[in-house]
């Protein structure tokens, strides 16, 4: 009996569609995740960029480790 969680911090925005990191972010998540070409390109869709801060994983409830990159 096993359970384990990773829960990631920081700060998140949302990337301008207008600008070339949106582009760039799009196609590295497409690459991995082409079924989402349809839902990516919604008008309702939004791509967010997450600068991760701290990594908390806990494993059985009792043991914690953080890591910060």
């Amino acid at each position: 009996m096993t359970i384990e969680s990773l829960t990631a911090t920081g700060t998140a925005y949302k990337v301008d569609s207008n600008k070339k990191e949106y582009n760039y972010l799009r196609s590295l998540l497409l690459s991995r995740h082409h079924y989402l070409e349809s839902f990516s390109s919604s008008p309702t869709s939004a791509l967010y960029c997450i600068n991760v801060k701290h990594l908390f994983h806990v494993v059985r409830l009792q043991e914690v480790s953080i890591v910060t990159p």
